[in-house]
């Protein structure tokens, strides 16, 4: 990457999912990250080592006690020093350690201050706990009809915190880039639930008629060619045949094993929409008849949207995803072990070094750090003694 972004530091105060996903996005880009942790235990995610392998990658570790007055003015020296600082605790917090974003301007103004959280700095629900599952549900995000048969559930992995982790690390590059002609800093407010709204929003003008909810029945965009079906061997296949000419493949490709499949009725979209539930119990017969390499074959040379479910063996194993890159491995410097990465999900044709330094040990990098601001080695021992940092033992 350019010289810019090598030169870009990035202070992360954040802990658990999104916020470590937003700095890792960065660290993946080139940027400085110190990740800035307590002195006793470090972000929580290093009880579960190989989540924290992964979103922690590319970053340095110093370790800080926030709440003692030396701990604080640690850290507003290192605030001179940085361009961006992404904090995710509740509203208020940083500002009742004094380390909120007037306090950071005032020895840095040009600094990009990134708060996260779940319902926002502002508003009614601001001071409300929460997590992923919470955000999903109040934007409306699980009570979408998703499926014809099945009743909407939760997604399987964390939507809303990658997503929130994903629009921090995009509004941050945002800021960023206009700093270099305002060379004024920002404050960023932003809240998992918006960005859930945000996405769910898309679809809110078809989900409501005369005031009132549609039923998954009545719900266009729940439909016969875009769900799920099970295979005589119990697995599992994805259809996503939004356009008339995938509709016209399938039928096509079904109708000499399958004549029932090709009564005209099932060419019409308009006659698919009003029989949707009929259409989708005939497929999933149609489905349950064969295996699913059957399947794989027929679905494939038809030119048909399709895709397995697969299980997290086979996402890691799957040949796609290897000659892309997006899975790779990284040694665990502690134990020996490889373990799976999960690379930066776009590819530059400059590259990125995205596997170039593992997860940093809680303080590994702390006695670095504070000496390259100048602290003496023995004034940092001292700090160590007092618990108000921490070095790698």
């Amino acid at each position: 990457m350019s010289e810019y972004q090598k030169k870009i530091r990035v202070l992360d105060l954040t802990r658990l999912l999104p916020g470590p996903y937003c700095t890792m996005l960065l660290g993946d880009l080139g940027m400085d990250v110190i990740k800035v942790e307590d002195t006793e235990h470090g972000d929580a995610t290093r009880k579960s080592a190989s989540l924290f392998n992964i979103l922690n990658r590319n970053k340095k570790s110093v370790a800080l006690d926030l709440k003692h007055p030396k701990g604080r003015e640690l850290f507003l020296t290192l605030s001179q020093e940085a361009d961006v600082i992404v904090e995710g605790f509740r509203p208020g917090v940083m500002n009742r350690l004094g380390l909120g974003y007037e306090d950071i301007k005032a020895v840095n103004p040009r600094i990009i201050y990134c708060a996260l959280s779940g319902f926002g700095q502002t508003g009614p629900y601001k001071d409300r706990p929460g997590h992923d599952l919470n955000y999903l549900a109040m934007a409306g995000m699980v009570g979408i009809p998703s499926q014809m048969e099945f009743p909407t559930g939760r997604p399987a992995t964390r939507v809303s915190d990658f997503a929130g982790g994903l629009m921090a690390a995009l509004s941050i590059l945002s800021a960023l880039h206009e700093l270099q002609s305002s060379k004024v800093g920002r404050y960023i407010d932003v809240a998992m639930t918006d960005v859930m709204a945000s996405w769910v929003g898309m679809f809110l003008p078809y989900l409501v008629k005369d005031g009132a909810v549609l039923s998954k029945e009545e719900f266009h965009l729940v439909m016969p060619g875009n769900d799920m079906y099970e295979t005589k061997d119990k697995q599992w296949l994805t259809l996503g045949m939004n356009e008339d000419k995938f509709w016209r493949n399938l039928i096509e490709s079904l109708q000499e094993e399958f004549p029932s499949i090709a009564i005209d009725q099932w060419k019409n979209p308009i006659i698919r929409m009003k029989k949707k539930v009929e259409l989708h119990f005939l497929l999933k017969g149609i489905f349950l008849s064969k295996p699913l390499h059957y399947w794989e074959s027929l679905l494939t040379v038809n030119d048909i949207p399709w895709a397995p479910v697969q299980n997290a063996n086979d996402v890691f194993n799957n040949r796609h995803f290897r000659e892309r890159g997006i899975i790779g491995e990284m040694v665990n410097p502690e134990t020996g072990d490889l373990e799976y990465q999960v690379g930066f999900p776009a590819l530059f044709s400059t590259g990125l070094d995205v596997y170039r330094n593992t997860a940093p040990q809680l303080g590994q990098h702390t006695e670095e750090i504070l000496g390259n601001l100048g602290y003496q080695k023995k004034f940092i021992h001292d700090l160590v003694a007092k618990n108000i940092t921490k070095i790698k033992s």
